[in-house]
């Protein structure tokens, strides 16, 4: 299992949005692309959404509280990506919320690297 919708703690909204738009990566990997771990950015939309990670997910962007809000792994021969943001509500994306979604769409069409 890569991940499973999570229940956020922290300015909560509906029961599963997180209404902050700070995020943060926080792992190296591959589907990133040479984003560093590190790089912070604000989401175009308002919330987001977090997943707990499974046994075969490893989490790379995290939101201010710590909460998971992109899981990815590999299921077969397969890559997947939770991700907790929406895209394109009132506005164009843009820098590292435009670059972190290009990496992983990139990612996904690419045959899955041994190891990840």
């Amino acid at each position: 299992e890569i991940a499973q919708r999570g229940f956020p703690k922290h300015k909560v909204e509906a029961e599963r949005h997180v209404v902050d738009r700070k995020l943060a990566v926080c792992a190296e990997h591959p589907a990133l692309a040479g984003l560093a771990k590190g790089t912070e950015f604000q989401t175009e939309f308002g919330d987001h959404m977090i997943f707990e990670p499974g046994p075969k997910g490893t989490v790379v962007v995290r939101n201010r509280f710590g909460d998971p809000v992109y899981v990815i792994g590999t299921v077969g021969k397969g890559s997947v990506v939770y991700s907790g943001c929406y895209y394109g509500y009132r506005h164009a994306l843009a820098g590292a919320e435009k670059e972190l979604l290009l990496n992983l769409l990139r990612w996904l069409a690419s045959p899955p690297a041994k190891g990840h």
